[in-house]
């Protein structure tokens, strides 16, 4: 639906309303002035006059609003075109953004024999929107030092493939989605952090 709310638009209406009834005022008076002047005989050109005078006050009213009418098109116009142009590039994002998901969740079976089976799986939890590695129980027999540069290890070859695939889950925020490494039982072993670094469990 169109708007003619804008001040802009408000402004012209005035400016060619108030210009045409000064011209109409103008006839008034001069109307006035003239009877008092002329006598009976010259009345026929009195009236005359007078609607010459309305009829270029109609014609300035009328093309001033047109003039207007024409502006206020071309602002819908713009807008309509940005709008569209808008609704397009989301559109575009959307379908590539699911273009890469895809793509990622196909990485993400990989991780088993690309990492040498030091992570024995590697989902998107869809409840929590959680990128989820699973650590070889084989490293919970490391001392903790070392079971946490091994993790550290796997969280940045993680995060290695997201950046690969730009993911972003949380679009509302264009910030990564969570990432945790976990064992086979399902117990945190380290995750992403609120400042989105590694952080190791119990730290």
């Amino acid at each position: 639906m169109k708007s003619f709310n804008s001040p802009k638009f408000t402004e012209n209406i005035i400016l060619a309303v108030t210009s045409s009834l000064a011209l109409i005022i103008l006839a008034i008076f001069y109307d006035d002035n003239i009877n008092k002047k002329m006598n009976n005989e010259f009345k026929p050109n009195k009236r005359g006059f007078k609607i010459i005078i309305l009829l270029i006050s109609l014609f300035f009213f009328s093309t001033n609003y047109m003039a207007v009418i024409n502006q206020k098109n071309e602002e819908n116009a713009k807008q309509e075109s940005k709008k569209k142009m808008d609704q397009e590039v989301k559109e575009a994002r959307k379908k590539n953004d699911n273009k890469n998901l895809s793509q990622y969740k196909k990485a993400l079976k990989s991780v088993p024999a690309n990492s040498n089976n030091a992570i024995t799986d590697a989902y998107i939890e869809k409840e929590s929107i959680t990128t989820i590695a699973v650590l070889n129980d084989a490293a919970l027999g490391y001392r903790s030092s070392e079971l946490k540069n091994i993790a550290n290890s796997e969280f940045n070859a993680m995060e290695n493939i997201e950046n690969k695939y730009l993911v972003r889950p949380n679009d509302s925020t264009n910030t990564p989605g969570n990432l945790e490494i976990r064992n086979s039982s399902g117990e945190v072993i380290a995750k992403r952090g609120l400042t989105c670094g590694f952080k190791y469990k119990g730290e």
